[in-house]
């Protein structure tokens, strides 16, 4: 359930740092063109994971723990995109090794 709220965060704040004027568009995943001239949908999306992230871990850690994970994780995946998206240090497979880790890691222990 961690690993799901943490994809839904880096998803929900991924969308919102496409749209932004300052950000020239690199092709990460492959979809950012259209997602960057599609800004209206971009955000309601990434709105919607991030609420949705929100919802998530108030209702498996709580409200007032949840709350306080959310934004905690938040600041946390924000900073790592916005330094190492710029040095294409993070792409497709960094990204998929790093979920497939984190859903193993959570299954086995």
């Amino acid at each position: 359930m961690i690993s799901f709220i943490l994809i839904l965060i880096f998803s929900g704040f991924y969308l919102w740092y496409i749209t932004t004027q300052r950000m020239e568009v690199q092709s990460v995943f492959g979809f950012e063109v259209w997602l960057k001239q599609k800004q209206r949908a971009s955000k309601l999306l990434g709105s919607l994971c991030l609420l949705t992230a929100c919802g998530l871990a108030m209702a498996y850690l709580g409200t007032g723990a949840g709350i306080f994970t959310f934004l905690i994780v938040l600041m946390t995946i924000a900073s790592l995109i916005i330094l190492l998206i710029p040095l294409g240090i993070l792409n497709k497979t960094t990204f998929l090794v790093a979920s497939v880790f984190s859903m193993v890691m959570e299954f086995l222990i």
